[in-house]
Order: structure tokens, then sequence, then C-alpha cells
């Protein structure tokens, strides 16, 4: 896990950057920190895999878990998506210890 990355996981016992990553059959490693690199948008990926134990040889270079995510393939065709994010007072959640007063953010 890269420094002051949250997240991560851990799979057989192993550290969090003995894992592998895979993104349509290529290395998606970061080989100075041994961790994801990049990262899919969610709506672009199609099927994702996860291996651990005993692997055949083409994913035999982790020695936690081998993470494979293969993403969709395009049309000539022009899609597109759009999020929001409403940040309001209505929908914030409020503390369970202080349910008076709502955080800033």
């Amino acid at each position: 896990m890269r420094l002051n990355q949250d997240g991560g996981f851990s799979a057989s016992g192993n550290r969090t950057n003995n894992n592998g990553f895979l993104l349509d059959g290529v290395s998606d490693l970061d080989v100075d920190y041994m961790s994801l690199s990049l990262t899919p948008i969610l709506d672009t990926i199609a099927e994702f895999q996860v291996q651990t134990a005993q692997l055949t040889a083409e994913y035999g270079h982790s020695a936690g878990a081998q993470i494979n995510v293969v993403t969709k393939s395009g049309t000539n065709d022009w899609h597109g998506d759009a999020w929001e994010f409403a940040r309001n007072r209505i929908f914030d959640a409020r503390l369970f210890n202080d349910p008076a007063t709502l955080p800033q953010y």
C-alpha cells in the first residue's frame, strides 16, 4: 500500500502489497509499492474475479490474491454517464453520540 493511502486488503494471511492485479490481461501493479496502479471507473467494469490459493503459472507471481478485471468493450456509439453528489444538510447523517448537531462535512 502506498504512503498516505487508505484501503487495501489482505488475502491468505499476506500483506496488502502481496496481491496481483490484472486489467484486461495486463499487469496493473505499481512496481515501486506493489499496489494497484490504475483504478478503473466502476461503469467500465464488465466482470472481475478474485483468485486465492494454488494459482496457475499464469497468475503465480503473487503470494496473496490475484484480482482480474475485464472492462466493457467499446462501440462506435457515444455513451456517457453523469453523477451528482448532493451535499445539503437534509441528507447529512447525524453522529450517533450527538444527534442534535450535524458535522460540517
